[in-house]
């Protein structure tokens, strides 16, 4: 199991990687979506995308990281998530996601 430290405001959080949905880019932001709410934190996807275990997440688009365990459906153009969550699939990554 692993878990990652994110700075949030003044403050640190952990979040254990099995607990992570997906992870979406927002500016100089990244909202990590959790089995248990959302996360705003001041981070890169390309720094996050490093720490994470390439068996476990995917990068589907520029702007997200998804848990492989959490695809409910992969489609031509987006991924439906367990939760009914539909994120789209970028053109650079689509041989990624199939």
């Amino acid at each position: 199991m692993q878990i990652l430290t994110f700075k949030m405001g003044y403050s640190y959080i952990q979040i254990k990687s099995s607990q992570i949905i997906y992870i979406e880019s927002y500016g100089h932001y990244l909202i990590i979506h959790t089995k248990s709410g959302e996360y705003k934190v001041r981070d890169q996807l390309n720094h996050v995308i490093n720490l994470l275990n390439r068996n476990q997440f995917i990068q589907i688009h520029k702007s997200y990281i998804v848990n492989k365990l959490m695809i409910k459906e992969t489609k031509s153009n987006e991924i439906v998530l367990l939760h009914d969550c539909v994120l789209p699939i970028g053109r650079k990554y689509k041989k990624d996601g199939k």
